[in-house]
């Protein structure tokens, strides 16, 4: 058996054995109704969303630290432009 241009298996037997696409921006199982579904697929599809999940998380600010920036830049605004002004 030779392997595709993507050093997987060949495209006759992943498409027997796997879903023939893939979601295009993270790279998710999709299957047509004769395609055989692995769990190993599930699996890998989960960690890709529990990752891209947990960056979404990891990217939204908690709202103490909002506020602590907030008040910063209020301090900020209401202080004097120059010294003694």
């Amino acid at each position: 058996m030779s392997g595709s241009k993507y050093g997987g298996p060949s495209q006759d037997r992943r498409d027997f054995f796997y879903g023939k696409g893939q979601t295009q921006y993270y790279g998710l199982n999709q299957w047509e109704a004769a395609d055989q579904v692995l769990r190993t697929e599930f699996n890998a599809d989960n960690q890709k969303i529990d990752g891209a999940l947990k960056a979404m998380r990891d990217l939204i600010v908690s709202p103490s630290v909002l506020n602590a920036v907030l008040d910063k830049l209020r301090s900020d605004i209401n202080a004097p432009v120059c010294p003694g002004g």
